[in-house]
């Protein structure tokens, strides 16, 4: 009922996120500003989802109108000719273009399906990783995506490259998943949060399905407060597909798989890469992507740590707007920043936000910081940062007058 239907607008085949968008369109709908055009594939491919599992239950008029909107998901989905490098809307459109190309007769729907998947693959297996690398929120919606294409994909060659992207996808994301934390080491290119502990993440519904026990399951107390909870909607069409785990992976998941170093590509043009070190009470993770224009956004954190405080884990991340040169080692992590000479002093900001029990601002008053279970030596070339206390956290901001500048952090466990 709450789906676009006029061919001419480009809206069409999309969803509106509540009834006021719905009824509140303008005459010529924005992209982006007047509505979600990625709801089209979210939705339309949960309904296929529901048809194969519930439509012989269903009443047949309501059948009916579910494939009426699907089709004019995809054909809206087609129009709107995603780009291969978003890449959990690029999956899930290939299979909403696949399935419906199949099931309505519209075969060019299924030849963009074929070259979007494959374009979509051949990105991923450059360097067995998706552009959103490491996200916890779209890592999620990347497995939903490729499970769809393994299970439920007409085309046998989108069955198998979902199959295959989907085996490689739970190996990267094994790298950086550190079990005794319940938690990734960073960086993460997109994240909504920095403990899984305390904000829905869709990777950790998948691996509750991989793990013993509810204590192993990287997720928030559903009975507490917790950032994020609107995803938790995913759940129920997660548990539908179900998670298929390579055999050498279902260990990392369930158990702290030991110290280690990671060195990862993930994009060759732009050049991206990532250095993470995981040991059992600290983990150290930053991305190095030479300055290359791209876009950088407040969901983006290039350098993270993490560390045990008793029973909890306490979180650190370096948050920038701007090209940066990064690495993570063992107790040590080095960040070099390039702001551009035409930003704002607003955009040239670095901000290192902390949050641990009983953390005050008063411990970030000179270069050596007294955590809690943690000190920390900030060194480098930043100039001084104002540091205020935030809602639980504590943030130390600097403004960077000149590229180049440096931080340098090094770490001791206490």
């Amino acid at each position: 009922s709450y789906q676009w239907t006029d061919p001419a607008k480009a809206n069409f085949g999309d969803w509106a996120r509540t009834p006021l968008e719905f009824r509140s369109q303008p005459e010529v709908p924005v992209e982006a500003k007047h509505f979600d055009p990625n709801w089209r594939e979210f939705i339309a491919c949960t309904l296929i989802l529901l048809l194969r599992r519930y439509g012989s239950v269903l009443p047949v008029p309501l059948v009916s109108r579910i494939h009426e909107a699907i089709r004019r998901a995809a054909e809206g989905s087609h129009r709107r000719r995603v780009w291969a490098l978003y890449s959990n809307i690029a999956i899930l459109s290939a299979f909403l273009m696949d399935w419906a190309g199949a099931e309505y007769g519209m075969p060019e729907w299924r030849e963009h399906a074929e070259r979007l998947s494959l374009e979509t693959f051949t990105h991923f297996s450059l360097t067995s990783a998706f552009p959103e690398h490491n996200s916890p929120t779209y890592y999620g919606v990347d497995f939903f995506g490729l499970a769809l294409m393994r299970s439920l994909g007409v085309s046998e060659s989108i069955r198998q490259r979902g199959a295959d992207m989907e085996a490689a996808l739970w190996r990267d994301m094994a790298l950086f998943y550190h079990a005794g934390m319940r938690n990734f080491c960073g960086p993460w290119s997109r994240s909504y949060g920095a403990d899984m502990t305390r904000y829905f993440a869709l990777a950790g519904v998948w691996i509750s399905q991989a793990v013993d026990t509810v204590a192993q399951i990287p997720l928030p107390d559903p009975a507490r407060p917790f950032g994020h909870e609107h995803d938790m909607v995913m759940t129920p069409p997660i548990l539908l597909l179900g998670a298929v785990v390579p055999p050498d992976v279902l260990p990392v998941l369930q158990s702290f798989a030991g110290e280690r170093t990671v060195d990862k590509m993930i994009c060759l043009d732009p050049y991206r890469v990532v250095k993470a070190w995981l040991s059992e009470r600290l983990m150290i993770g930053a991305e190095t992507d030479i300055p290359n224009g791209s876009v950088y956004t407040d969901y983006r954190d290039p350098m993270t740590f993490h560390w045990r405080v008793g029973a909890s884990v306490a979180y650190g991340r370096v948050r920038a707007k701007m090209p940066m040169r990064a690495t993570a080692s063992a107790h040590a992590a080095q960040a070099e920043f390039f702001p551009k000479d035409d930003m704002p002093s607003e955009a040239r900001r670095v901000a290192v936000e902390l949050s641990a029990p009983g953390l005050s601002a008063s411990a970030l008053a000179g270069p050596v910081w007294q955590l809690p279970g943690l000190r920390v030596t900030a060194g480098g070339t930043l100039p001084t940062p104002t540091v205020h206390e935030d809602g639980g956290r504590v943030i130390a901001e600097y403004t960077l007058p000149a590229p180049g500048l440096r931080l340098d952090l090094s770490f001791e466990l206490a």
